[in-house]
Parts: C-alpha cells; sequence; structure tokens
C-alpha cells in the first residue's frame, strides 16, 4: 500500500474536476466548508455515549444509520429524515449537535485522524470491495447529485481522475482511508464491518453489532 501511495503521489498532475473545498490537504464537499471542520476540532464536545457510523463515501452509511438508529430505539424520536436522526456531524450545525439528546448517533467520512475522540466514544467502520464504491461514488456524483458537483465526465474519466488519483476524492484517497482505520483494529471501542458481509447475511451482522 504504501509503496503504491508513495508512486501515485509523486505523478499527481491532474486538477480536482468537480466543485469542492479544501480542508487538510485534501477535497472535502462543498456544503462541509473547512471551517466547520475546524468548529468541530475545537468546539465539539464528546459524550461517552456517542455512537459514530464511518465511512468511506458509497460504502453502506446509509444502510447503517437506518440500522443503528432503530437498534437504539430511536433516540432523537421518529424524524422524517435519517439525517436528521443520524446527523453528518460535519454538515450539522453545532448548536443542533450540542442539544441532541444522548445517545448520539453520527455519520462521518472522516478518516480516523479526524474523528472526534472521547472516552467510551464507540465507532462502526465499514469498507466496502472498491470497484463497487467506486461504481457508485460515480453515479452519486454525475448522476444523482449533479448539482452538487458539476461533474460531466464519465466514468473512465471518474476512474482515471478521481477515484484513483490521491488527493483527488473527497476524504481523500480511498486506500488512505481504510488504512487509517485498520491501522486502529486493536481498539475494543472500533467495530469493523465489511458492506458485503451486510449484504450476505444481515441478520448476523446485526447480531455482531
Amino acid at each position: 500500500h504504501y509503496f503504491i501511495q508513495s508512486n501515485l503521489s509523486m505523478s499527481k498532475t491532474k486538477e480536482i474536476p468537480y466543485i469542492h473545498h479544501i480542508y487538510d490537504g485534501v477535497p472535502v464537499p462543498h456544503f462541509t466548508p473547512p471551517e466547520r471542520f475546524e468548529e468541530i476540532k475545537n468546539h465539539h464536545k464528546s459524550r461517552n455515549d456517542d455512537v459514530f457510523i464511518a465511512t468511506y463515501q458509497k460504502c453502506g452509511t446509509t444502510w447503517l444509520q437506518h440500522i443503528m438508529n432503530q437498534l437504539y430505539d430511536f433516540p432523537q424520536g421518529e424524524l422524517e429524515h435519517i439525517n436528521k436522526s443520524v446527523p453528518w456531524l460535519e454538515e450539522e450545525k453545532q448548536s443542533v449537535i450540542d442539544n441532541m439528546k444522548s445517545p448520539r448517533l453520527f455519520k462521518t467520512h472522516d478518516k480516523w485522524s479526524w474523528v472526534p475522540k472521547g472516552e467510551g466514544v464507540r465507532y462502526i467502520y465499514c469498507m466496502r470491495n472498491p470497484k463497487d464504491a467506486a461504481c457508485s461514488y460515480y453515479n452519486h456524483m454525475a448522476k444523482v447529485f449533479t448539482g452538487h458537483y458539476n461533474y460531466h465526465g464519465s466514468f473512465d474519466d471518474f476512474y482515471n481522475d478521481v477515484f484513483m488519483e490521491p488527493g483527488n476524492s473527497e476524504q481523500g484517497w480511498y486506500f488512505d482511508h481504510v488504512i487509517s482505520w485498520l491501522e486502529q483494529k486493536g481498539n475494543s471501542n472500533i467495530h469493523f464491518l465489511f458492506f458485503e458481509d451486510m449484504v450476505e447475511d444481515l441478520d448476523r451482522e446485526i447480531r455482531r453489532l
């Protein structure tokens, strides 16, 4: 992994071909500005019963939001939109986050070094086969949220210029993101699972959660 990263990073010459902000050297969605990441870093107060659903984008996030919200018996009430019940931390106002009832469930696409830490905080990290993540991410960018990204490239363009180009995907390169979490594999407060395992036997994976 590190050999590949080093060689690809040295050859990076391609511009980021979609609307974005830059935080900590990598692109982030235009609706999660760098100032919000800094606000979280400096002002977010973790609680010992917080739970983070963490993924690289398009790796089972929404599915897990619904699962965890039901397992925790709808701690914020049965709200109309899942992103209100289980908010994307970087997208929501801090005042809303601070006023949530405990236990708080969050979604995030942060790599490990960015995600808030705290005593008792628990994390669920879901991984997905990168070829499937790339296909879903392309559809998300080019066909579903076209207004957010203004991206008009083909899948081949996306694969070469975004997904496999270090520094051009949101929240950083897929492989760096996964490695940042897997390096914490000995952390008993992190539950690791695979999207494919949920597809194969959802009941088994829910019981493990």
